[in-house]
């Protein structure tokens, strides 16, 4: 960014060995956190659950690894986290590829969410996409609430802990040798020690003292974060789309490479006309693709009944550049085409997974709304 603030390039950022390290402490911390709140307060504890997906969009993305020659077991979620890690093994030479897998990956999966442990069944506590049957956010306080909450009930497990301890050893009932005596928070819990009157009286007055919020207390503010979790989430889509449209809007045009995602029947009955010439779509059942082709006669046609046109110029679909114009001015604002992209041709075939150059721009400002669109990059003599 520049001192105004303004976005002038972008890089690719990638994850070092160190990252995945790190991340791998946290998520440990974040379920240890979780069972210790939850073994000293069942019914008051700020938990983060994932539901299992949509298994019918799981399905439909299983038969498309299977019909590109992909093995996918999504039995559960241990297994198609391999699956996909060892599909990354197989697209090493085609990352590209394995990141649309992804994408096609989280459609199914729903959204997860804080939960108070008192207002939910126990079998409903799973994390779905980290395959633990308990887990919550514990590592950032700095930036999040509920994490704020954990730290709160855990130091009032602590506290309480050593509370209970010490009247123990008062009695001589506990030794005072290492992590044996955690009775609360250590590796070796004691179901019994926690039930009894001594250490439930010990856990009410801790989660007095650090301001524990009960059931329906806690039931309200899961619900609250949620909301502002998810409205987080829309200011920062927002936040990184305006600033991508800042960016293109000052360099222009952006030339890249796209994979086809999506392409079926419905495309055959669009045409893109122009004043002299037509591009049109035709879908090919038998062999799943779309041909574009371009003719020197102007058509329209409805694709439905006493519709209206659903014809539009090709301008807005294609950026159509003249082979005998494609060197760019020295002192054009263009994005470089640093990937060294050739524009298409037609008749152009197109299937799921094609690979096809397309130009990306930014549209809108002044009075309209912003919008960011990509248009097939075409080269074409007639244009």
């Amino acid at each position: 960014m520049t001192r105004t603030v303004l976005p002038y390039d972008s890089v690719v950022s990638g994850r070092t060995d160190s990252n995945f390290l790190v991340e791998e402490f946290m998520l440990l911390a974040n379920r240890t956190a979780a069972e210790v709140i939850t073994r000293t307060y069942p019914s008051c504890a700020l938990l983060r659950k994932h539901p299992e997906p949509n298994m019918r969009k799981l399905r439909d993305f299983e038969a498309f690894c299977n019909k590109h020659g992909l093995k996918l077991d999504i039995s559960n979620s241990a297994k198609l986290q391999r699956s996909l890690e060892h599909i990354r093994g197989e697209l090493k030479n085609d990352s590209v590829l394995f990141d649309v897998l992804m994408s096609y990956a989280a459609r199914p999966m729903q959204l997860a969410s804080y939960f108070c442990s008192g207002e939910t069944d126990v079998g409903d506590y799973g994390h779905y996409a980290l395959a633990v049957p308990l887990y919550t956010h514990f590592t950032s306080p700095l930036r999040r609430y509920p994490d704020i909450v954990v730290h709160r009930t855990l130091a009032a497990a602590l506290e309480a802990e050593g509370v209970y301890l010490r009247r123990k050893r008062m009695l001589g009932n506990v030794g005072r040798e290492g992590t044996l005596g955690r009775c609360f928070t250590g590796v070796h819990f004691d179901k019994y020690e926690i039930e009894c009157a001594e250490a439930r009286e010990a856990l009410a007055s801790a989660a007095l003292k650090y301001k524990v919020p009960g059931t329906e207390t806690l039931a309200d503010v899961a619900a609250h974060c949620n909301e502002r979790k998810l409205a987080t989430r829309h200011v920062k889509d927002a936040t990184d789309k305006l600033y991508m449209w800042v960016l293109l809007k000052k360099k222009e045009i952006l030339y890249c490479e796209a994979r086809v995602l999506g392409l079926g029947p419905r495309l055959s009955d669009v045409y893109i006309t122009t004043k002299w010439t037509a591009l049109t779509a035709e879908w090919l059942d038998t062999t799943s693709t779309l041909l574009l082709s371009q003719s020197t006669t102007t058509h329209k046609r409805s694709t439905r009944k006493n519709s209206p046109s659903k014809s539009k110029t090709i301008e807005e679909i294609a950026l159509v550049v003249n082979p005998a114009e494609l060197k760019l001015d020295m002192n054009s604002e263009a994005i470089p085409n640093t990937t060294n992209n050739e524009p298409a041709f037609f008749p152009l075939t197109v299937h799921l997974l094609s690979t096809i150059p397309i130009a990306v721009h930014a549209i809108g400002g002044d009075d309209g709304p912003l919008d960011i669109v990509a248009r097939l990059y075409i080269s074409s003599y007639f244009h």
